[in-house]
């Protein structure tokens, strides 16, 4: 007890001494904040990023060159069940599905109806072909994008929930006075095995409606009715996909494929080759536009990384040089305390409390010049980074609890280490040789 009671009296006695260790401290303590608050913040958010976004995967047609001139024709094609499998690889973070059928109805009137038959059809990875000449409206599953992106909104109701609930426009609700809880039948065009065309029956229950600002006949120009994106009445992706059954197909299946690292690329590409992928598709992922979203982040990850690494080297440099400064000063001090008799290891820790005190003081000075400062610091060097993306104007960065208990934890880790090298060299000697060189 007298030990550190000696060594709280010792803090108070040698102000300026502790002072100007005091300010190093102080000084390695404010920065490490900074730095430590930034790396565990722009870490999270990568791997956030990460989650949320993945790297989006492209499957398509690849061009041939036939009689030097580009060849876009297919007759390979994805199958539904191939599309869906692809969707179950361990190498994707996520899979976007969506399902599409065309379809009519003897009781519901579409939107730019005439006599004129439509033309052949695809949609998505899947080609389908026969002559869909009844085709006046399309029933999609799952395909709620334009919602995200505020092109179509929902009126009323709401959307759908269970397989058999639809949505539908606002001006084909009021072209065939619909409203929310009707019932109605629409009739699927599919195809046997010998290409025939099959029709089944679709009962639906109207739940909602929404309007639509997309552009109405979309880019291809072709004005059909089944074509106009005011006539797609729009489901479950079970609802679709369920009216094919047996040998009937022709429902196309979309997917979106996400992975969870653009290097996975390759791994992901052979799983679906050896699932039946054609060699006539190619996949390739947009790994610049994800790594546009990441790489400021990364950038201020690696800023924050080599600041800290430099900051805590010569912080622990310089307190090591201080340290050795001041034992070598108070030398005779402990020369005399070891020949009143008290052991080394109590006049290493008296030393170490000493020490300690002050970091502890420093800590919780530093740790609030550290977290006012963290903020502008952390916009200042994202900032340096944002030549290589504009989607990332800031990042909140904080220190939380954990954060906190690492940099208290190096602060004392530091203070150790710059105490045991400077203790370690006066223990060495003996008291009466530290008591002759005084003389």
């Amino acid at each position: 007890m007298y030990v550190i009671e000696n060594a709280l009296l010792n803090v108070v006695k040698n102000k300026g001494r502790n002072i100007l260790l005091g300010v190093i401290i102080f000084a390695v303590i404010a920065t490490t904040v900074i730095g430590m608050a930034i790396y565990n913040t722009s870490t999270s958010i990568i791997e956030d990023y990460k989650t949320l976004f993945g790297s989006e995967v492209s499957i398509s047609p690849k061009t041939q060159q036939v009689g030097g001139s580009a060849d876009k024709t297919q007759t390979d094609v994805i199958t539904p069940e191939q599309t869906l499998n692809f969707a179950q690889s361990d190498y994707l973070q996520s899979a976007e599905l969506s399902s599409s059928l065309g379809c009519y109805s003897a009781n519901l009137s579409a939107i730019g109806q005439s006599d004129k038959s439509n033309p052949t059809t695809s949609s998505g990875t899947y080609t389908y072909g026969g002559d869909l000449k009844n085709a006046t409206m399309r029933l999609r599953g799952d395909y709620f994008a334009d919602f995200g992106e505020k092109n179509r909104q929902l009126a009323d109701g709401k959307m759908p929930e269970v397989d058999g609930e639809c949505i539908v426009s606002t001006d084909f609700a009021e072209l065939n006075g619909l409203i929310i809880g009707d019932t109605i039948s629409i009739t699927a065009e599919l195809y046997s095995a010998d290409g025939e065309i099959q029709e089944t029956e679709i009962p639906l229950s109207v739940v909602g409606t929404y309007y639509d600002v997309t552009d109405e006949y979309g880019a291809m120009g072709d004005q059909f009715a089944y074509r106009n994106r005011r006539n797609e009445i729009l489901t479950t992706f079970d609802t679709v996909l369920n009216t094919q059954r047996g040998s009937l197909s022709g429902v196309a299946v979309n997917a979106v494929y996400y992975l969870k690292s653009p290097e996975m690329l390759s791994d992901f590409e052979a799983e679906i080759r050896a699932q039946g992928l054609p060699d006539s598709y190619k996949v390739s992922t947009d790994e610049a536009s994800y790594l546009r979203m990441t790489a400021p982040v990364e950038g201020l990850q690696s800023v924050s990384l080599t600041f800290l690494i430099i900051v805590l080297v010569f912080g622990a440099a310089i307190m090591i040089l201080l340290s050795v400064i001041a034992i070598r000063e108070r030398k005779y001090e402990i020369g005399v305390l070891r020949a009143m008799g008290m052991k080394k290891k109590k006049v290493a820790l008296g030393l170490w409390v000493e020490i300690i005190v002050v970091t502890c003081i420093c800590f919780a000075i530093g740790m609030g010049a550290g977290t006012l400062l963290l903020q502008p610091v952390s916009d200042t060097l994202l900032a340096g980074q944002m030549q290589s993306a504009v989607s990332v104007e800031s990042i909140k960065v904080a220190v939380d609890g954990i954060t906190a208990l690492e940099i208290f934890a190096i602060s004392i880790l530091l203070a150790s280490v710059a105490g045991s090298v400077s203790i370690s060299r006066i223990t060495k000697y003996e008291p009466i040789k530290i008591l002759m060189e005084r003389n």
